[in-house]
């Protein structure tokens, strides 16, 4: 959160939003604050003015949760009647290759999208061949990848459930 803080806190961004879905709990269940309030507070925190963010809720969903965020920000972009351009989207390490797929799917071909990857510090992204860790976030990653690009997903919410 610190890098995107870094990022977005420097006041060249008209809009900073912040999209998340329910916190699951151990018992599987939701608490009330979600992911994108958590990353609004850290945000706040972390020196980024409280007026310049924007949080949207994601609805919950059990799977195609990146896909569920990217139609989210489209809806609001649409529903605040902005001229979004441009959106740069801010993940960690190798979920920014999904993201990005995802992203420009969801907003499509008049809306440019960037991606930023922040520091993943579950494991060394240098050398990730030398963690099981890293092995597995690099792996699941790189198919979360090929099905963000190929596989047919809704253009709008609420997303069928996985079976």
């Amino acid at each position: 959160m610190r890098e995107a803080a870094e990022e977005f806190g420097g006041g060249q961004y008209t809009y900073v939003v912040t999209v998340g879905g329910p916190i699951e709990g151990d018992n599987g269940r939701t608490n009330q604050m979600n992911l994108a309030e958590l990353a609004a507070g850290r945000l706040q925190e972390l020196g980024v003015a409280e007026t310049s963010i924007t949080v949207l809720n994601v609805p919950h969903v059990t799977c195609h949760r990146t896909y569920a965020s990217a139609l989210t920000l489209k809806n609001w972009i649409n529903d605040s009647h902005i001229e979004a351009t441009g959106v740069n989207v801010f993940t960690l390490g190798a979920h920014a290759r999904k993201s990005l797929a995802l992203f420009k799917r969801a907003l499509g071909p008049g809306t440019k999208v960037g991606v930023i990857s922040g520091t993943d510090a579950e494991y060394d992204p240098a050398h990730w061949w030398l963690s099981a860790r890293g092995i597995y976030v690099i792996l699941r990653k790189t198919v979360g990848y090929v099905y963000a690009i190929v596989w047919p997903l809704p253009d709008r919410l609420p997303l069928a459930s996985c079976r």
